[in-house]
């Protein structure tokens, strides 16, 4: 959300703006930028994403306790 939160100031997208855009509120859209949101959904995500027109990707780093064999 940090890196969604810097695109969207960078492109000049207001938290109405992109409220427009999204269908979502702007205090969803304060709560996920602020990390006050742990558990935001798939399609929020993807909805922030899309609206600032940038792809959404998830990975891991591979450090998350997985052994040789994972």
């Amino acid at each position: 959300m940090v890196r969604l939160r810097q695109v969207r100031e960078q492109m000049g997208v207001s938290l109405t703006d992109l409220s427009e855009r999204t269908g979502l509120t702007r205090a969803a859209i304060s709560r996920l930028e602020n990390g006050w949101n742990l558990n935001p959904t798939l399609e929020a995500l993807f909805r922030y994403a899309e609206a600032l027109g940038v792809d959404l990707k998830f990975g891991t780093d591979g450090s998350a306790g997985l052994g040789a064999d994972g």
